[in-house]
């Protein structure tokens, strides 16, 4: 898991440079590695900034947080939000 930290946090070393914090959406009902590196602070200690987590109900509504800005990151969004995600040109 720590690895997976670390390859996220490489991947986003420009964005986190330029932020006092990440904002990171995720499903709290599909258990995934990241809750446990989110209650350890893995993910803040590999970015060096706050890792801000957000819990929503669809990936819908994750892909209209990424376009409005309010979130940076989706994780297990669901390929059909991810792709409409894409499409928009969400970050």
């Amino acid at each position: 898991m720590r690895v997976a930290a670390l390859v996220i946090a490489g991947s986003l070393s420009s964005t986190v440079y330029a932020a006092d914090q990440v904002s990171v959406a995720f499903f709290l009902e599909w258990a995934t590695p990241n809750q446990e590196d989110k209650v350890k602070n893995t993910f803040d200690e590999a970015l060096g900034v706050p890792v801000k987590w957000t819990n929503f109900a669809t990936g819908g509504e994750m892909t209209e947080a990424m376009l409005s800005g309010d979130i940076d990151i989706s994780y297990s969004q669901g390929l059909t939000p991810f792709v409409n995600a894409v499409n928009a040109k969400a970050p």
